[in-house]
Order: C-alpha cells, then sequence, then structure tokens
C-alpha cells in the first residue's frame, strides 16, 4: 500500500512539470496534435528501450494482454489529446487541480460496469475530492466553455484508460507486479508511438524539426507513466487517481514560482486570495487521500 501510494505521488510530480513542458511547447513551438505525434514517436523510443532491459520469458502471448492493452491505448489517446485542447484555454495550474473531476467518473464506471466496490466511507473521500477540484475551478474565474468540454472529454477518456491499465497489468501477470508494470507501459506506449506515424501526413513538414523541444514533455511524461502504472497495479485506479489529485498543489506551486519569476507565457499572476483558495481545494483533495485509505 505505501509503495503504490509513493509510486503515485512520483508520478503526480512528473505529470505537474510535464503540464508545463507541454504548454511551453503549444505557445511557442505548434499544434495540440503535433505535440502528440512527436512526443509518443519519443515515448516510442523509450519503450523500445525499456523492453531490452525485461527478459522474454517475463512476456505472456500477444493474445492474453492485447484486448485491454488496446483499449487502454485508445481511450488515453482521446483523453490525452483532449488534454492538450484544454490547456490551450487556461493555465497548467487550474486545469491540473481540476482533473480530479476524475475520481468521480472513475468510481462511477468501476461500480457501475467493472464490478468495483466502496464503501460509503470512501464515498464521502470521492465526494471530498470533487468538491476540492471544484473550489479550484471557482478560484479565479470560470473556464471558457471549449476548456470545460474539452476538459470533460479529458476525464472520461484517462478514466477508462486508467481502468484498462490495470486490466492490462493483470493480464500481463501480478507474479512479478512491478516487471508487468513496467513493461504494460512499454508496450501501451510502442502502440502509441505506432498509431502516431500515420498522422505525419496531416501536419506541415516542419514538424520533424521540433523534436528536440518536445523532449523534455515526452521525458516527464513517460516517467510519469512508469510509476503510474506501478501504482495502479499495487492500489488500484480509484484509489490511485485520489492520491494523484496531490498534482494540484504540485502544480499550483510551481505556477506561482513560475508566474513570480517571470515566465508569462506559462503561467499568469493570480491574486493571493485566490491562491490561497486554490490551496485550500488542494488540502481537501489530499483530505480524501487519508479518508480513502482508512475507509
Amino acid at each position: 500500500m505505501i509503495s503504490g501510494i509513493l509510486f503515485g505521488l512520483g508520478a503526480a510530480t512528473s505529470q505537474s512539470l510535464s503540464y508545463l513542458f507541454s504548454r511551453s511547447f503549444l505557445s511557442r513551438h505548434g499544434s495540440s496534435l503535433e505535440l502528440m505525434i512527436i512526443a509518443h514517436m519519443i515515448m516510442a523510443l523509450y519503450s523500445m528501450v525499456t523492453l531490452l532491459f525485461i527478459p522474454s520469458w517475463d512476456i505472456p502471448p500477444v493474445s492474453q494482454f492485447a484486448f485491454p492493452m488496446f483499449l487502454c491505448t485508445l481511450f488515453y489517446i482521446q483523453g490525452q489529446f483532449s488534454f492538450f485542447m484544454a490547456i490551450k484555454h487556461t493555465e497548467a495550474s487550474r486545469i491540473s487541480p481540476l482533473l480530479g473531476l476524475k475520481i468521480i467518473v472513475i468510481a462511477i464506471l468501476s461500480v457501475s460496469f467493472f464490478g468495483g466496490d466502496l464503501s460509503l466511507v470512501q464515498w464521502l473521500a470521492v465526494g471530498l475530492c470533487l468538491c476540492g477540484a471544484l473550489l479550484s475551478n471557482w478560484s479565479g474565474g470560470s473556464l471558457p466553455l471549449p476548456g470545460i468540454l474539452w476538459l470533460l472529454s479529458a476525464c472520461v477518456g484517462y478514466s477508462l484508460s486508467d481502468i484498462y491499465i490495470r486490466a492490462t497489468v493483470d493480464a500481463l501477470g501480478r507474479e512479478h507486479l512491478i516487471v508487468s508494470s513496467i513493461t504494460a507501459t512499454a508496450l501501451v506506449y510502442i502502440l502509441c508511438g505506432l498509431t502516431s506515424i500515420p498522422f505525419l501526413f496531416f501536419v506541415p513538414k516542419g514538424t520533424i524539426k521540433k523534436f528536440k523541444p518536445a523532449f523534455p514533455f515526452a521525458t516527464a511524461w513517460y516517467g510519469a507513466m512508469l510509476l503510474l502504472f506501478c501504482c495502479f497495479a499495487i492500489i488500484g485506479p480509484v484509489y490511485g487517481n485520489i492520491v494523484q489529485a496531490i498534482r494540484g498543489i504540485i502544480s499550483i506551486l510551481i505556477g506561482t514560482i513560475l508566474a513570480h519569476i517571470g515566465y508569462a507565457h506559462l503561467e499568469t499572476k493570480v491574486p493571493a486570495s485566490t491562491l490561497a483558495r486554490r490551496v485550500i481545494a488542494a488540502l481537501m483533495i489530499m483530505g480524501a487521500i487519508i479518508i480513502f485509505s482508512r475507509g
């Protein structure tokens, strides 16, 4: 349990950094589609290197894990593209805490369609996490409608992908859980990279030259996913998402620092009262982590 929480906290930190790197790329170098294509081709290369360190006898027949891996990848691509579109409309430090809305989506999906079971106390934790996410949105003006719609699309896509992360790891075998988690991460991102190649024909010719500015995002995101797959494999997608919601605090802190040292293209300065409300919202999500674990 503790190791799963630690993996989740590490993933949250790396994800918070990746959000800023993605916003930096989008503000200076290109479109969401370009970043999606380039970053996933880079991560596919990382994944191939990762598999070199996985003993071949630890990987079962493809038929055993192909279906959940395909669904995991499909829903992830939907969520990722939607997220990139959302951060074109507002700062990463606002969108990141609002991804806490995933918790209510994934809880409902898990209980309704995937045989999950939550106690009353755990549902209270889910509700507290949701309240924290909503408070974060109210603390700094309303999001534009396109941002809200893309955010909701991202939440649904990410939630379904998270459920199939656990299914993919289970299909690979739980005897060596960390090895199966790392293998699942590599296989999913190789598939993402292969899926990205045909889209090179639909982007400007200069896109291939933007690999260098895309490396920071790709590196931070791939590191986050290695940790996230391990987290979900150990403590499950619902609890894992509650732990992940801590990225709200991390994003707020990073965003505040960047705004005050002059990186206005990444984050804008906010009043102290707004910052205080965002911190309270993030602390509510932290409380949800504690309540859920006790439930």
